[in-house]
């Protein structure tokens, strides 16, 4: 489907017209109208969007549970002679109270109803803590023993989210 504008440049409207000059070319009848081809795509500015949900990530003086930054160098573990790249890399931990939390907060209705039977229970020794909920893979290049250059994907080893579990 084909859509015309007229040459209105503040148009944000697309009309139809039936307005057309008629003419005779080689004992046929033609339309010709007066528009040019124009693709419309119309956008809400005030649509709503969905907004990315992004980890906690402590402060200074963390109070729940959060995902604190942690540079590893492999150099300073003694492993700067085997691994080639990354030289180091963020596998973050987490820290920070679960106590007191309620349902909306938690990571997962199990953890939810852990702290219910634990506000119930003020003996129980349970309790939920404050773990990694995401964790991503990272790559990494190595020497292996016959000193052949291996390129792997390790699973599960930087922390993107903490939540209490």
């Amino acid at each position: 489907m084909v859509l015309f504008n007229d040459d209105d440049p503040a148009s944000n409207h697309v009309t139809a017209t039936t307005t057309a000059r008629r003419i005779r070319h080689g004992g046929h009848e033609h339309q010709l109208l007066n528009l040019r081809p124009f693709l419309a795509i119309a956008t809400d500015a005030n649509e709503q969007r969905r907004s990315r949900r992004h980890a906690r990530t402590c402060g200074d003086n963390p109070t729940y549970c959060c995902r604190q930054n942690l540079y590893v160098n492999f150099k300073e573990l003694g492993w700067g002679d085997w691994i080639i790249a990354p030289k180091g890399y963020y596998a973050n931990f987490c820290m920070g109270s679960c106590v007191g939390r309620r349902g909306f907060s938690y990571h997962n209705f199990h953890t939810h109803i852990i702290e219910e039977y634990r506000n119930r229970n003020p003996y129980a020794s349970i309790h939920p803590c404050c773990a990694p909920t995401r964790l991503s893979s990272m790559s990494l290049i190595y020497f292996d023993t016959d000193l052949n250059i291996i390129k792997t994907d390790l699973p599960k080893m930087i922390v993107d989210e903490c939540g209490c579990t």
